[in-house]
């Protein structure tokens, strides 16, 4: 029964995505997956027509990605600063966030 029970958790945590149930938590995951330049991962968090921020990168090599402060914008929409380090440059922008379909999503990025 213990080796059953090891194993459920085991399925359950290798196969759950990122925390989206709260906007710190998809703030988190999109700024993660966006530092990782992880094009599908991203993608899975984009609101419905929301652009894929990759696409807006600068021409300098992007490095990295930190998330700063997240706060609410009303009930079902949240802000959060970011900060995004080029090669050369390192740039403070702020992304929304919304919730959509019970889960918070990546509504846009970049001011």
């Amino acid at each position: 029964m213990t080796v059953v029970a090891a194993v459920v958790v085991l399925v359950i945590v290798l196969t759950s995505g990122p925390d989206t149930s709260t906007a710190d938590g998809a703030a988190k995951a999109a700024v993660t997956a966006f530092a990782d330049k992880d094009t599908k991962a991203l993608t899975a968090l984009l609101c419905s027509g929301a652009s894929n921020p990759l696409d807006q990168v600068a021409p300098s090599p992007l490095v990295g990605a930190e998330l700063g402060a997240v706060r609410p914008d009303g009930a079902d929409n949240a802000v959060a600063e970011v900060s995004v380090t080029y090669a050369d440059s390192t740039e403070p922008t702020e992304m929304g966030l919304a919730r959509e379909n019970g889960r918070w999503c990546l509504a846009w990025f970049g001011n």
